[in-house]
């Protein structure tokens, strides 16, 4: 009986090894990164929460900022944003002159992050291009 509970324990034990040497590597950093959506829209907000009566390195504001990603292929596409500025001061806020932009956007696996992508936008007409992180989850279907 006691040679029995022994090797039961034993086959736990390699059963077990044997799972988690199989599930391991699916969970690793090297596994394949989630296809981006090459068709369909989401959107993001982006909000910079500033204290009240505090500042941020741009001066007392803060914005909120929403936008639509539009997939016209692999991990590329349009983008239509819109910002409200805010300025905060000890005395209350401020609402400032909303702005809106579209551009494009592109993407490249980020190397620094594991299973997440460097989205690169880049507005209409000229200007900056910005840059952000983005980590695609449920099998790509939600960034």
């Amino acid at each position: 009986m006691k040679l029995n509970h022994i090797a039961k324990r034993t086959l736990r034990i390699a059963a077990g090894s044997t799972l988690l040497a199989a599930v391991l590597p699916m969970s690793s950093a090297f596994a394949a990164l989630p296809a981006l959506p090459s068709s369909g829209s989401c959107a993001m907000l982006i909000t910079h929460p500033v204290p009240f009566g505090g500042s941020t390195p741009y001066g007392p504001t803060g914005y909120n900022t929403t936008a639509v990603l539009t997939f016209t292929g692999p991990g590329t596409g349009t983008v239509n944003i819109y910002s409200v500025n805010v300025t905060y001061t000890s005395t209350g806020i401020q609402m400032q002159t909303p702005a809106s932009a579209s551009g494009t956007f592109t993407s490249t696996p980020n190397a620094s992050l594991p299973g997440a992508y460097i989205f690169t936008v880049t507005p209409s007409g000229g200007g900056s291009s910005s840059t952000a992180n983005v980590t695609p989850v449920n099998g790509g279907k939600t960034l």
